[in-house]
């Protein structure tokens, strides 16, 4: 979709104009303008219509896991969400081919959001933990909600089947380290035996440390002086990628980030040809 054309689609959903969405979206063929059309559809009332519309155009989305469930969450956060009970709105979203599972992942943070009750919110998430067990994200999730609720052996429970069940670039134990609803717990032994998984080494675990804290400028500092010696000169090399990207996209002005990229990335295609099917892709690796 043209970049003006999406622009202009979402000022005029936040501004309520739901024809005008539908009128921009109608200039393009694209399953995301498709998307937005039926989007539009809904709020006007045309709901077979709508239904039908986001089901082919979600369909068609394929490699845009996100942005389709960006507009899931948008179909969820309108006056649909309340118009019938949480699994109804559920069962919409697998017919849409978003996934029950999500969807109700989704209704649980919505409900506990709007209403302040978590107790619903669990109802929810156990119904989907029932409909796919090995659901990593209802898993975390799961442990989530226990966590801010107190509860911490079923939180540390949770967090154990959400890393038992991830796949691969879904990396809970970095997540859980930074993740807020986890303050409670950060002193909990089993906790920090659960996901402080990096290394032993000094040397490498100060540079985990320091991109745990997103002090990217000290991870390539330190990344620079030592790579050629370390113990585990991809471990470093994928640290420096990270923090690198992160200055980068933080905007830095410093020319030798950009050769540092193509130092780091011709080093890790060579001394790391797995990519993300490697060990090494996890930032940091368990303790043996």
């Amino acid at each position: 979709m043209a970049p003006d054309v999406q622009e202009a689609i979402e000022q005029a959903w936040y501004r309520k104009d739901y024809q005008a969405v539908h009128t921009r979206a109608s200039t393009e063929t694209t399953p995301l303008a498709q998307a937005w059309r039926a989007l539009a559809d809904w709020k006007l009332g045309q709901r077979s219509v709508a239904e039908a519309g986001l089901k082919k155009a979600f369909a068609a989305m394929t490699g845009q896991d996100d942005t389709r469930d960006t507009l899931a969450l948008l179909l969820l956060e309108s006056e649909l969400s309340w118009a019938a009970d949480a699994l109804a709105v559920a069962e919409l979203f697998e017919r849409l081919g978003v996934g029950l599972p999500l969807g109700l992942r989704l209704i649980a943070d919505d409900l506990e959001r709007r209403t302040g009750n978590p107790v619903e919110a669990f109802k929810v998430l156990v119904r989907a933990k029932t409909i796919d067990p090995a659901d990593a994200e209802t898993d975390f999730a799961l442990a989530c909600l226990h966590a801010r609720g107190g509860r911490a052996a079923k939180a540390i429970a949770a967090l154990k089947d959400a890393l038992a069940h991830a796949t691969p670039g879904q990396d809970f134990t970095a997540l859980a380290r930074a993740h807020p609803d986890f303050g409670g717990l950060r002193k909990e032994a089993a906790f920090v035996e659960l996901v402080d998984t990096r290394p032993a080494d000094p040397a490498l675990n100060e540079l985990a440390t320091a991109l745990d804290a997103f002090s990217w400028d000290r991870v390539v500092k330190q990344a620079r002086q030592t790579w050629k010696t370390s113990v585990d000169p991809v471990f470093v090399l994928r640290a420096w990628h990270e923090a690198l990207n992160g200055l980068l996209s933080r905007g830095s002005k410093d020319g030798t980030l950009l050769d540092d990229l193509t130092l780091v990335g011709a080093e890790l295609d060579a001394r790391d040809p797995g990519g993300s099917a490697s060990a090494a892709w996890l930032r940091f690796r368990p303790r043996s």
